[in-house]
Parts: structure tokens; sequence; C-alpha cells
């Protein structure tokens, strides 16, 4: 049943007429507080994202100015994951405006910089 209901969730997301990137921490973060497994599934896809792109561009920085740089942990658990983003948009509420993409960057930077 909560499968069901995050399923559902997750497409009522997909099926609001805006961008993925126009996704912002005022939207995430209650998501997330809401149904913790929600974030979860957002933040993994993150991660697989950057993980795919970074592949692609044979191991080069997605932003190529040193204080952007990223270095996830090999074998990182999702629970950690989500726990540093949480973690982020706790302790910064001035940030929510920004989209959701981008405070995962910062969140991720600040946790595992290179």
């Amino acid at each position: 049943m909560k499968y069901a209901i995050m399923v559902l969730t997750l497409l009522g997301v997909l099926a609001t007429p805006r961008l993925a990137s126009a996704i912002t921490g005022n939207d995430l973060y209650p998501w997330c507080k809401a149904d913790r497994n929600f974030c979860v599934v957002y933040i993994e896809g993150w991660v697989n994202g950057v993980t795919a792109k970074s592949i692609a561009r044979r191991q080069k920085d997605l932003f190529r100015h040193p204080t952007m740089k990223v270095c996830l942990p090999s074998n990182l658990p999702r629970k950690q994951q989500t726990d540093v983003f949480l973690n982020y948009l706790r302790d910064h509420p001035e940030m929510w405006d920004k989209t959701a993409g981008i405070l995962a960057w910062l969140a991720f930077k600040d946790a595992w910089p290179c």
C-alpha cells in the first residue's frame, strides 16, 4: 500500500505542468518530510544522473571550477545521501527558492568535496 501511495504521489508530481528543474526546495522539503521514500527516490535519481553524466564526460567535472567538484564515496548508502540532502535543506531555508537539483549539488559538494 505504501508503495502504491508513493507511485501515485510521484505520478502526481510528474503530471504537474512544470519542468523538473523548476522544483525548488520549497516544493521538495515538505514532500520529503511527508514521505521519506519519495525523497530517497529523488536523491537516488539525482546521484544516478550525476554518475551517468560523469561517465559520459569521461570523468570530467560537471562544472569546471575546482570548488564545484563532488566526489561521492563508492557504495554510498541511499539513507546517508538523503540525510545529507535533508540536513542541507533544514540548515539552509534561505536557499529553498533554488532548483532542487542545484540544492542537491550544493549539499553533496559540502559533504563530499574533492
